[in-house]
């Protein structure tokens, strides 16, 4: 498996609310806005420590209720836990 390969897209395809403001919150903690041009379209660049990004992909497998609930998200059909 070549995970680089086999994540391509993944984000377009996501569904879930809660999920998407996470990372796109992850990627505004960690992105650095010196323009460097991304063939996606993306200028900036990430950066973490391999520590760091071990951190946040166990809290990303990590089940948690959601502790708030954003007035942009329509949260009417979230169930906790499932």
């Amino acid at each position: 498996m070549n995970i680089k390969v086999e994540a391509l897209g993944a984000f377009e395809l996501l569904e879930d609310p809660l999920i998407v403001k996470g990372i796109q919150e992850i990627v505004a903690a960690y992105h650095v806005r010196n323009g460097k041009k991304w063939n996606d379209g993306s200028k900036g660049e990430i950066k973490m420590s391999p520590g760091e990004l071990r951190d946040l992909l166990a809290f990303f497998a990590t089940p948690v209720e959601a502790s708030y609930e954003p007035e942009d998200l329509d949260l009417s059909n979230y169930v906790g836990g499932a």
